[in-house]
């Protein structure tokens, strides 16, 4: 009986390590969204290079969406102050000068790599950390335009790397800037680690993981508990119906 009693205790206490272990899954697993944007919330850059301008969201047609018009030649140009409207997988929304910086804006379509690469999604989000320091953001990787600076409580989205850099949308809004929420640039990675290695509160956002909500269950039925995994195993002991 006393040995029975011991098994029964060990797969308890098995059980319960599953089930306090089972609502933490890896980040890595876990898709971090891109920030929600719009024409009132929108997300900034200045463009370092020529972007390809589509008029549909698939990319396979140049020109403008607003006004539509399809032609050849639609393209961002190099310092162009550009507004992301949104962010998917696959395609960014845009609004850009039409030309210079003061005759007005048109809207389009860009492909997300031309901005982001490979990565289709964030990679990381966290809280910035600068208690040693604001970090510097550039408008590209291996350059000396500057762009802004990261400080303490900024969010901070990560968006893949390029050789010393990583990619980065991060807090901006201004009283200058009402509508704007974001900008997008790089950080030195050395930079990048000094600031994500624990959020503000010290939680640490460097974790792995994200906890999931706890699942309750209830059984409708008495149920058996046995010693394996076949109804003919050894019955060791039953969990009453209604058991939570």
């Amino acid at each position: 009986m006393k040995n029975k009693l011991r098994k029964v205790l060990s797969i308890m206490l098995a059980l319960i390590t599953v089930l306090c272990l089972a609502p933490m899954v890896n980040k890595a697993d876990a898709t971090i969204s891109w920030p929600t944007l719009s024409s009132s919330n929108y997300c900034e850059f200045k463009a370092t290079g020529t972007i390809y301008a589509y008029c549909n969201s698939a990319c396979t047609k140049r020109g403008t969406s607003y006004p539509y018009k399809e032609y050849s030649s639609a393209s961002i140009a190099f310092d162009d102050i550009v507004k992301i409207y949104q962010i998917t997988a696959k395609y960014i929304k845009v609004s850009y000068p039409t030309s210079g910086h003061s005759s007005g804006y048109k809207e389009a379509y860009i492909k997300t790599s031309s901005l982001f690469s490979s990565v289709t999604a964030p990679t990381a989000k966290f809280n910035a950390n600068c208690s040693s320091g604001n970090a510097n953001v550039y408008r590209s990787a291996g350059t000396s335009y500057y762009y802004g600076y990261v400080e303490n409580n900024d969010t901070v989205y990560a968006c893949g790397t390029s050789g010393s850099y990583t990619r980065v949308i991060y807090s901006a809004k201004s009283s200058s800037y009402p509508n704007r929420s974001y900008k997008f640039g790089y950080l030195k990675t050395t930079d990048y680690n000094r600031i994500a290695k624990s959020d503000s509160s010290g939680s640490g956002s460097s974790c792995s993981c994200t906890t999931l909500p706890h699942t309750q269950y209830k059984t409708t039925s008495a149920l058996n508990l046995r010693d394996g995994h076949s109804a003919s195993a050894n019955w060791l002991v039953t969990i009453p119906k209604g058991t939570v």
